[in-house]
């Protein structure tokens, strides 16, 4: 945490307040002397915002039929939780999936089709 310094203090009572309307005049008194600290700080402790971070690459998300995808969970007998832990996503990612409100990899996708034993093909929304 930064501790005010007295030119800090200096600053904030010294701003410039001209202009200032009565009405707005405790907000605007505070964003000037704001300003005028924070431009203290970024000088004496070299802050400067970040550049975002990179945002990870997205996987490629197939197409897939949600009614198929959950007509074939029931058909094999296995309950959501389950089929999710066997398959290793969370169970709200193949909740979701199956109400087709999120897409799967096709590596997901995949590992769901050999564990419900079907094919693929059987789980891709057809064109």
């Amino acid at each position: 945490m930064i501790e005010p310094t007295d030119e800090m203090v200096t600053a904030f009572s010294n701003a410039d307040f001209s202009g200032c309307g009565n009405a707005v005049w405790e907000d605007e008194h505070i964003r000037i002397g704001l300003a005028a600290v924070l431009a203290i700080v970024e000088r004496d402790y070299h802050l400067r915002t970040r550049a975002a971070a990179p945002r990870p690459r997205r996987i490629s998300l197939v197409d897939h039929n949600a009614d198929a995808l959950r007509r074939a969970r029931k058909r094999a007998g296995w309950k959501q939780f389950h089929l999710a832990k066997a398959v290793g996503i969370s169970a709200s990612l193949l909740c979701e999936a199956e109400r087709g409100t999120r897409g799967l990899s096709y590596e997901v996708l995949g590992r769901i089709a050999t564990v419900l034993g079907c094919p693929i093909v059987a789980l891709e929304r057809k064109p």
